[in-house]
């Protein structure tokens, strides 16, 4: 575990996403939780060594993904996240099933995940909660964009920002739900107003300032063909295809394990695929005339 800022604790040696751990005078706030079972065991043991530091403990999900809720339960009785999972949860079963996996997220490289249970979130919000346990107040908030349920945590007088998936830099992002222009603005507020904080990543941990102007550009670049792909009415598997061979060798190098370079292609292949059809005003592929 590593302090970034004084009481602002991130843990990145588990598979899934970075977590971190925000100590204050009357409790802590956890963010995120490891998806592996073994995972959030060792995680939680972690975690004795700050109890007794409040009377409160409360879990914020940074959204509504798998990679970071799935080990959830054994956190705490009070899950806080963004009002649109409330919807998401609402249709899954409580015992989590893998049908979803070929989508190339970190906990389909567990050892066992089926029939683990949930983390429900049972506190959700539209567009801030603050949290003032301290003398300085935890406020997260609404930043939809990656995700329809993404949210911000800020601790303004450390100036730390947790920023969930907004931003990645080892690892493909999740395109699969994403509102690509509203994400690209999040990346230039990120770059301009909190360029002096330390930003933290679900996928890498503390940011570099180059590494989100990086990002940015990226996902800049991958907007417009998806764009031009749609003018064009290409079929989606062919676009989603094409734009993977093209843009993975930026998330794959050699000496990547091979598991993890085929999670990366599948990533990339769900989430160009789903993202095509997500752009408004698409049009389905153009039909070809039939010869007289």
């Amino acid at each position: 575990m590593q302090e970034i800022a004084p009481q602002v604790y991130i843990e990145d040696r588990y598979p899934g996403v970075v977590l971190g751990l925000l100590v204050m005078a009357q409790g802590s706030l956890l963010i995120d939780s490891p998806p592996c079972p073994d995972s959030a065991r060792s995680w939680k043991n972690a975690l004795r060594a700050f109890n007794g530091r409040g009377p409160n403990q409360v879990l914020i999900y940074l959204d509504h993904h798998p990679d970071r809720c799935l080990g959830g339960r054994h956190f705490s009785n009070t899950i806080v996240a963004h009002e649109h999972a409330a919807a998401v949860f609402s249709e899954r079963p409580n015992l989590f099933r893998s049908q979803t996996a070929n989508r190339g997220e970190n906990w389909e490289l567990c050892p066992s995940v089926q029939g683990v249970r949930w983390g429900q979130p049972n506190v959700f919000f539209s567009d801030t909660i603050s949290f003032h346990w301290d003398p300085d107040p935890v406020t997260a908030f609404y930043r939809g964009g990656v995700s329809p349920s993404a949210i911000w945590v800020i601790w303004p007088s450390r100036r730390v920002l947790f920023v969930g998936d907004t931003v990645t830099s080892r690892e493909p992002p999740f395109l699969a739900e994403a509102d690509l222009p509203t994400w690209e603005a999040n990346l230039d507020e990120l770059a301009t107003k909190y360029a002096d904080y330390r930003i933290v990543g679900s996928r890498d941990g503390v940011l570099r300032l180059g590494q989100i102007l990086s990002f940015r550009d990226w996902l800049h670049q991958i907007h417009e063909e998806l764009r031009k792909a749609r003018a064009r009415r290409l079929a989606p598997a062919d676009v989603a295809r094409k734009m993977t061979e093209a843009h993975l060798p930026r998330w794959v190098h050699p000496n990547l394990d091979p598991a993890r370079q085929r999670l990366y292609r599948q990533r990339l292949l769900y989430g160009f695929e789903q993202a095509y059809q997500n752009l408004k005003g698409r049009r389905g592929p153009r039909k070809r005339r039939r010869k007289s």
